[in-house]
């Protein structure tokens, strides 16, 4: 989907509608004419989580459960937290050590 004009996308301030050649909310993704801006948008949910993740680490020195996730995010389901979860390691926003629990970090620079 190519437009000139469309708003800036979440996660992106400053981006001016003009830069933007397409932007596809489902896949989270940003590309530039210009490509000064190219990269993951992050989600509402998705900020919620990082914090969740940040703040319980923190707190206890190891990270959260999806279960105490879903609580602090205030959602029911476990397996929408996991969903959030598994995006968000494909993007690079977290990061998980497949079958290990309590694993979930935010990468070095994030």
């Amino acid at each position: 989907m190519t437009a000139t004009a469309v708003a800036a996308p979440a996660g992106f301030p400053g981006i001016s509608t003009e830069c933007v050649q397409d932007w596809h909310e489902d896949c989270t993704y940003v590309r530039c004419a210009c490509d000064c801006h190219t990269g993951p948008s992050v989600t509402s949910r998705q900020r919620a989580i990082l914090r969740a993740v940040e703040d319980h680490t923190r707190a206890h020195g190891y990270a959260p459960s999806l279960r105490e996730i879903a609580d602090v995010i205030g959602v029911k389901s476990v397996d929408t937290v996991a969903y959030h979860v598994r995006r968000m390691v494909v993007l690079g926003l977290l990061t998980h050590a497949a079958g290990k629990a309590r694993t979930l970090s935010i990468p070095a620079g994030r």
